[in-house]
């Protein structure tokens, strides 16, 4: 097998080197995410220098990718160079770049495909000086999310403030007549107020007068009920033809009520003039604070019916201000309820790379990392391949222990970290923060929940994605979570499996016996050209 290693200068794409004398220690490839790249060189004599003096390999500004009989076999972005007894190189897969990088811009989508998302992160964040890797990215997922509440919210709530602002003009008016008209008033309801002191001794002297009359004509009363009393007396004895000493009597009784009778009207007669000149200076008062009220309504008389006039003009505007609350209301309940436009605004400090994810957890796909020749070998181009599934179901290829499997299996058993049920926690303060509960059913187990703090997630969707992948490992009875293959075995030739697949596992586990655990690839680490570490997390 030909293999070779080319640099290429990230700036320009010119390769500075076709055929690298690295020593490859590592070389990986991972599902949805970059591989790493581990080697060294022998010390520099001078081969691997441009015409400057200048190192031809450096760190984030070149790129090494892995030839095998002519075609490209990976890619990686050179991470750390560090020159002692030997030249260290470290790499990692072109895909880790967009890692890190904030977002800058405003994005809002409706009705957008995740996988046009993923291809603008990747743009916006080759869109600026020196940060062009030639990276793109291919597929379309199907999936689409982003509605367009959040437009309709804005304009629902201009709408509200719109007629909110014209009512407050109404109302403004209103008030400031309302404020003239206390304004222009004030000194009048001082004279009253005034007049209204003045009133108080007048009215108390004149009180205390009728208040020491009360008992005089009670007094009165009392005698003239008794006479009444008598006279009816008087009058059953004539009626009833009673002896005339009888009726003599009765007669004496009602004319002795004259004189006292007489009396007590004089009393009350006497206090009248004493009243009657109490009274006539509080008359007077009465008579002026009438004379002021009456000239305050005449001053305002204008400005009341202006008022009036305002107040109805202010009316007609109050219900469609309460109609426009209610519609704004309802947007902004039904944007809360989706969420609305697909967002990505810079002032939420969000990061490419985390981006790249949350839109692959909500379409559910996943991507894989492709270098390739152009037609003509004049380019490498880089890809980000976005698939609904990587890899395959591997039902032909065997991975057993003690054959191609070349290291003792370890299998696991969870202890501490098996969980059942799983909680994640998003973005939100409080009881506002959204949440999301994954659980296995019908497990034999007492529930064990495991709890995810993901607070930089702030779609539920995501959140939920994220439950799940982490309930299907943590909820597995049995695991591997790798494996040394040896890929020239034919059960497993290199280049028959990929990171994706889904392979099984045959092991022997001492106290259960042979056991075959289907596991899926994550990441597969070459540490030369046949041995291969495989990182296995749950099949799909």
């Amino acid at each position: 097998m030909m293999l070779r290693y080319i640099v290429e200068r990230i700036s320009d794409g010119k390769f500075l080197e076709l055929e690298l004398p690295i020593s490859v220690s590592s070389s990986s490839k991972r599902l949805s995410g970059p591989g790493i790249l581990a080697g060294t060189i022998a010390p520099d004599v001078g081969g691997l220098r441009s015409a400057a003096g200048a190192l031809l390999i450096d760190q984030d500004a070149t790129f090494i990718h892995e030839e095998a009989d002519g075609e490209i076999r990976g890619t990686w972005l050179v991470t750390r160079c560090s020159l002692s007894d030997e030249w260290e190189i470290d790499g990692a897969g072109f895909s880790s770049y967009i890692d890190g990088i904030p977002y800058e811009g405003e994005f809002r989508g409706v009705g957008v495909d995740m996988g046009d998302v993923i291809r603008h992160l990747w743009q916006h964040a080759q869109r600026f000086a020196r940060s062009n890797l030639g990276v793109t990215v291919t597929g379309t997922t199907g999936v689409v999310r982003g509605t367009d509440s959040d437009e309709k919210a804005e304009a629902a709530k201009r709408v509200y403030e719109t007629r909110k602002a014209a009512l407050k003009v109404a109302s403004d008016r209103r008030k400031a007549k309302s404020a003239q008209i206390k304004k222009q008033a004030a000194p009048f309801d001082e004279q009253v107020k005034a007049l209204t002191e003045q009133q108080k001794p007048l009215k108390a002297a004149y009180q205390a007068l009728i208040d020491a009359r009360k008992p005089l004509i009670a007094q009165h009363r009392v005698l003239t009920k008794q006479r009444t009393v008598y006279r009816e007396v008087l009058k059953a004895a004539v009626a009833a033809g009673r002896p005339d000493p009888e009726i003599a009597a009765a007669k004496a009784n009602v004319d002795a009520m004259t004189t006292p009778i007489e009396n007590a009207r004089a009393a009350v007669d006497a206090r009248k003039p004493a009243i009657e000149a109490a009274k006539a200076p509080l008359d007077a008062k009465n008579a002026q604070v009438r004379l002021v009220r009456a000239r305050k309504e005449e001053a305002l008389l204008s400005l009341r019916e202006e008022y009036a006039a305002l107040k109805l003009a202010e009316e007609p505007l109050k219900k469609p201000v309460d109609d426009a609350k209610t519609v704004l209301d309802a947007a902004k309940d039904k944007q809360q309820e989706d969420g609305g436009a697909w967002k990505i605004l810079w002032w939420d400090t969000p990061d490419c790379g985390a981006e790249v994810e949350a839109c692959l957890a909500e379409a559910g796909w996943e991507f894989v990392e492709w270098s390739g020749w152009n037609s003509d070998k004049s380019k490498i181009h880089k890809e980000i391949r976005l698939q609904k599934r990587v890899g395959k179901k591997q039902n032909r290829l065997s991975f057993v222990e003690g054959d191609n499997i070349i290291e003792a299996v370890v299998v696991e058993t969870p202890d501490t970290d098996f969980a059942n049920a799983v909680i994640a926690i998003g973005a939100g303060e409080g009881k506002a923060a959204i949440r999301y509960t994954a659980e296995v059913s019908g497990s034999s187990r007492i529930r064990r929940p495991h709890v995810i703090d993901a607070k930089n997630i702030t779609k539920l969707s995501v959140l939920q994605a994220l439950a799940k992948r982490e309930l299907a490992w943590r909820s597995r009875l049995l695991r591997v979570t790798d494996i040394r293959v040896n890929a020239s075995h034919p059960n497993s030739l290199r280049g028959t499996f990929q990171v994706g697949d889904t392979i099984m596992v045959d092991c022997d586990m001492s106290w259960l016996g042979r056991q075959r655990l289907w596991h899926r690839i994550l990441e597969i680490e070459w540490m030369d050209d046949s041995i291969a570490d495989l990182t296995l997390g749950p099949p799909l």
